[in-house]
């Protein structure tokens, strides 16, 4: 659907104006615009952000001096604050990377306006992600025990176990994002360096463009790898379900599910579209994007976000179906704490928002319009946490032992750690939007110029 306004492929006229003028639309797009009002609100943002960041900092330092007892965990709730934020923020990361790679196999060009935040994102929210179970080893300074080095000792990691699955499958994932957020922005490094004012930028983009001339032949291979790692992608978001089989394999009633992996990779995917949206929207309100980042990009991503959250309230049936239809004591007594007992609220607080959020997305006047789907993504972001929140301490709180039945409590260090997370995603995303181009300029420029030509 091409809204009232735009053009093939979602820029403004504006922006197919601009695109006449390689150096107008070069300037738009790789020197981030902070003059002004821009400029006091990017700053105001870094304030917030390195504030978090501190505060997260201070709380990891306390950890590390007084262990994790600081945390509200206990011989019951084993996993709290900490895991929950794995979860979510890994979830987080692999929409914006489904985004990116998908669109680029099926050929949709509007995705030049979102991939290169996103996939920024992705790398972000994954770093976010890993902070949370290397700080709960309560040994962090060991951490590279779980790595299969050249061990001199002959203390190898025990591969049967699932927190070898977590490395295994968090290292691969990081190092794919980065590997194809690079590979996709070297030709925009490579205008960096031609347009670089200063020496040792000149030098630093070089480097990295290695050595981008912009030849047909360089085109062809460019696209060639691009589009083989976009492939990858489906094994690599598959991350996140190999995560959820480490709860499906125990034997905890609330865990022990089939339809848990999908449950949780949906649930993931919803809040890393809504995380998506929210940046959009902040991009094109408050940093002068709107010629770039149109209606229709918001349109999408509000039907991203009402497809995946159709899928989570259908696999989130199935699951307590599983559970009441089973009539096994166990599961139907975690069932029980779910909904009527201390997580109650949580609960149902989290399925309502889901359920209002994909009602409010069918309606055209939600999704396209800036503010009401910032609104709405704003409470499933948050309503995900909850749910992850449920997932994890409710299955741990009613297990088969009433001796062992325990409630949890997080603490100040678990919320500010949580903060801290919050504060470090800003803090890397501002600073890339001021030293990376945060649109794909020569992507953006290919579509404004091949949607001319039709």
């Amino acid at each position: 659907m091409t809204q009232r306004g735009l053009q093939p492929h979602g820029f403004t006229a504006e922006a197919h104006r601009r695109a006449g003028h390689v150096g107008t639309l070069a300037s738009d797009l790789t020197v981030f615009p902070l003059e002004g009002a821009t400029r006091r609100r990017w700053y105001l943002m870094m304030a917030a952000a390195l504030l978090l960041t501190v505060t997260g900092v201070v709380s990891t330092t306390v950890l590390l001096v007084s262990g994790v007892g600081v945390w509200g965990l206990n011989n019951t709730v084993v996993w709290g604050n900490d895991i929950v934020g794995t979860i979510w923020w890994i979830g987080i990361a692999h929409a914006a990377t489904i985004l990116s790679a998908v669109l680029l196999l099926i050929g949709k060009e509007w995705r030049t306006s979102l991939n290169r935040y996103g996939e920024a994102m992705a790398l972000y929210a994954t770093i976010c992600s890993a902070i949370f179970p290397i700080l709960h080893l309560g040994r962090p300074d060991y951490f590279y025990w779980l790595l299969p080095y050249a061990s001199t000792l002959e203390v190898w990691p025990q591969f049967r176990s699932p927190l070898q699955w977590d490395v295994f499958s968090y290292l691969f994932y990081f190092l794919y994002v980065l590997v194809f957020g690079y590979v996709g922005m070297i030709p925009d490094l490579a205008l960096l360096r031609n347009r670089a004012r200063r020496r040792w930028h000149a030098v630093v983009y070089g480097v990295l463009a290695l050595g981008w001339r912009g030849s047909a032949r360089q085109w062809a291979v460019w696209r060639r790898v691009y589009r083989s790692l976009a492939i990858l992608a489906i094994p690599a978001v598959f991350v996140h379900t190999g995560g959820a089989y480490l709860f499906s394999s125990s034997v905890l009633p609330d865990w022990h599910s089939s339809i848990l992996p999908a449950f949780v990779m949906f649930g993931g995917i919803f809040s890393g579209f809504a995380l998506l949206a929210i940046i959009t929207v902040v991009l094109r309100q408050a940093f002068d994007l709107g010629h770039y980042l149109t209606g229709l990009h918001l349109d999408y991503l509000g039907r991203g976000m009402m497809l995946f959250g159709a899928l989570l309230l259908y696999a989130h049936g199935v699951k307590e179906f599983h559970a009441f239809y089973g009539g096994d004591p166990a599961p139907l007594g975690a069932l029980a704490e779910r909904v009527a007992g201390p997580y109650a609220l949580h609960y149902w607080g989290a399925l309502a928002v889901c359920l209002g959020a994909v009602a409010a997305l069918a309606f055209p006047a939600v999704r396209c319009r800036p503010l009401p789907l910032a609104a709405v993504s704003a409470a499933v972001v948050a309503a995900m946490w909850v749910e992850r929140y449920v997932l994890v301490v409710a299955g741990q709180s009613h297990g088969f032992l009433p001796a062992r039945w325990a409630t949890y409590s997080p603490t100040v260090w678990d919320w500010t750690l949580l903060a801290g997370t919050v504060g470090l995603f800003l803090l890397l995303f501002l600073v890339f939007m001021r030293v990376l181009p945060v649109l794909s300029v020569t992507e953006v420029q290919h579509s404004l110029h091949e949607s001319r030509e039709h």
